[in-house]
């Protein structure tokens, strides 16, 4: 059997036949429909598309399934498609997703991961979207090339970064329901949210938002938030100004703010946390430790149009190129959004020495050791 069409079927067993080529990356697409419940592919391990139809459940194999192509839960008709990992296996995706009926059953336990591990950039798509009962269980992103968001997703266990970035935006929102605090890992450099993320974490307890945006990773860390609910963090790898929050305005002791990147914090209503922002090597802090006692953060207070110091005193540890700065005490009512960045009582001097290369963003050619922003003269 080879080609690209569609193969259409009411049952789960195939038609006798040699389908390598038809399951390859360049052959067709098998659709599983009719009204009545069974099980598809019980010993086909790949497929290139693979569209569900019809009413009735779709048990998926007992085994690790690879769709080489796309997978699409039809609306066509009357459909209704629920399909169900009865055997708690992992389906690995190449394509993207388009979830426009039915239901989907995630399974439970360690190995019922949904992995999303295309060459080239994937979306999920539809009218319907994995949320609440539909939620994944785990999720693998391992695509270099990013994953996009255009519905919102939930998870209810863990979400695992191999490579590759998670686009999500205020409407297709990624929520993690799981409240255990590593529920995240492999995130970093290249493999975090850009966007909206949310967070269901326990009163007292701690969690590390994965974020970033536009090629930087920038994450934030609650602490000790003072209610059980959903949190959210977005970070922005940009100007303040550019969306109306000016690093020129600010009040004393603030000496300078942060003109190249800020975050957004939104928690339940009357809450508090500490707020733990980091820095990397592109956002000018000093070289020199003593200097660095002096970060701050700041929040924007949208009443007075300014920028003012979240409080007088502040945690700092690290390097020039990498390190936090944490509010102390607990930043008061985080309800709606509050928005982040760091800033400094002290004003340096960063003086251009040209000792590495005529590049500008090479901290090397300056004298505090990195490249100047808002917090150097």
């Amino acid at each position: 059997v080879s080609g690209t069409g569609t193969l259409y079927t009411e049952r789960g067993s195939l038609p006798a036949g040699y389908y390598e080529k038809f399951f390859s990356s360049a052959g067709g697409t098998v659709e599983f429909g009719g009204n009545t419940d069974y099980s598809v592919l019980s010993q086909i391990s790949q497929v290139n598309n693979l569209t569900f139809s019809g009413t009735g459940n779709r048990e998926l194999p007992n085994l690790h399934l690879t769709i080489l192509g796309n997978l699409l839960f039809s609306d066509s008709g009357t459909s209704s498609p629920d399909v169900i990992n009865e055997f708690d296996q992992t389906a690995t995706v190449d394509g993207n997703i388009t979830f426009n009926a039915g239901t989907f059953d995630a399974g439970l336990g360690a190995d019922a991961v949904v992995e999303f591990a295309g060459t080239s950039a994937q979306n999920i798509l539809g009218t319907n979207s994995f949320t609440g009962t539909n939620a994944f269980n785990h999720l693998t992103m391992n695509n270099s090339s990013g994953l996009t968001l255009s519905r919102s997703v939930d998870i209810n266990y863990n979400l695992n970064f191999t490579s590759g970035i998670i686009h999500t935006t205020t409407t297709n929102v990624l929520t993690l329901e799981n409240t255990n605090e590593t529920v995240v890992t492999g995130a970093g450099s290249g493999n975090y949210v850009d966007g909206p993320l949310n967070k269901n974490i326990l009163s007292g307890g701690t969690f590390l938002f994965p974020t970033g945006n536009n090629t930087r990773y920038g994450y934030v860390i609650l602490d000790n938030v003072s209610q059980s609910d959903y949190w959210q963090a977005e970070y922005y790898n940009h100007n303040p100004l550019n969306d109306g929050y000016d690093p020129a305005n600010f009040l004393a002791p603030i000496k300078v703010v942060s003109e190249n990147e800020f975050w957004r914090i939104n928690g339940p209503a009357s809450s508090s946390s500490y707020v733990e922002l980091r820095w990397d090597a592109s956002s000018g802090v000093s070289s020199d430790a003593t200097e660095r006692n002096d970060l701050r953060v700041a929040e924007w207070i949208s009443a007075n149009s300014r920028w003012e110091a979240s409080h007088s005193t502040a945690t700092a540890s690290g390097t020039a190129s990498e390190g936090t700065v944490t509010t102390n005490p607990t930043e008061p009512v985080l309800d709606a959004d509050h928005i982040f960045t760091l800033t400094s009582q002290l004003l340096t001097t960063n003086t251009w020495e040209g000792d590495v290369s005529t590049a500008w963003n090479d901290g090397g050619n300056w004298s505090s050791g990195s490249v100047p922003t808002g917090s150097s003269d």
